[in-house]
């Protein structure tokens, strides 16, 4: 069955957002229901997973394969979109190329290798707490942490109580903190205190890719990596990242 979608003008950038987030390049798992992707950045410190089923997109047909894609060419060719487009992709079968066409513009582009590709297996993880927020929050606590006014500050800590969920960092001179309640979250469980210390760049990048509007499922156990769910294509298709806490200095 020849590779062949085609999808909206949001639905391709949220793609290349949520992936570059974390990566330069991705190798995608194309299957008749849909794709799926799985990505850990260079430094072992986050984890991506990306499901899209074939009901987010306007055509969506293929068997079971693996394409290796640079992100960066990706997420370059579709700023020539404008609103309303739709972007096509396909696999040329003769020359193995990657093809996208926006409007009457196609791109060519090589995949990359697929060969020596690292395996990724996402973590089952014991995190005891659970808490369900708007997006805003998020993009509230790391547009307070930006720039270097108040010097550099050193990571987010990120706390998860029976009442309320807590969010601080503390810089070379200067600390930013934001507590939310349980009734401005949509839920919370949790049984008893647990915290987590993460990079803010990192709780930065991931913060970009999520649009506003979005509902964040939030869970964390102690000192343990924190894991960020969220719907993207109106719930048919699901993120989630996976970050590792810092190690705190003897």
């Amino acid at each position: 069955m020849p590779l062949r979608m085609i999808m909206s003008k949001d639905l391709a950038v949220r793609i290349g957002a949520v992936l570059g987030s974390m990566v330069d390049e991705a190798l995608i798992a194309f299957t008749p229901e849909g794709l799926r992707i799985k990505a850990v950045d260079n430094a072992h410190i986050a984890m991506v997973e990306l499901n899209v089923d074939k009901g987010a997109f306007e055509s969506f047909s293929s068997d079971d394969r693996e394409i290796g894609i640079d992100l960066e060419r990706y997420s370059e060719f579709l700023k020539i979109a404008s609103a309303g487009d739709l972007v096509h992709l396909s696999l040329d079968e003769g020359s193995g190329k990657w093809v996208m066409v926006i409007g009457n513009v196609t791109r060519s582009m090589a995949p990359l290798s697929t060969k020596d590709w690292p395996s990724v297996k996402i973590p089952k993880l014991a995190l005891e707490a659970k808490a369900i927020l708007n997006s805003e929050e998020l993009h509230r606590i790391v547009k307070a942490t930006a720039g270097t006014a108040g010097g550099t500050f050193h990571g987010l800590g990120i706390s998860i109580d029976p009442d309320f969920i807590s969010m601080d960092a503390n810089g070379d001179t200067d600390s930013v903190s934001m507590r939310l309640a349980k009734d401005l979250l949509v839920s919370l469980e949790c049984q008893t205190h647990v915290c987590s210390k993460l990079p803010l760049d990192y709780i930065g990048n991931i913060a970009k890719a999520i649009p506003n509007g979005t509902l964040i499922t939030m869970r964390l156990g102690d000192d343990l990596p924190l894991r960020l769910d969220f719907p993207i294509a109106e719930g048919k298709g699901q993120v989630s990242y996976y970050l590792a806490p810092l190690l705190e200095e003897d």
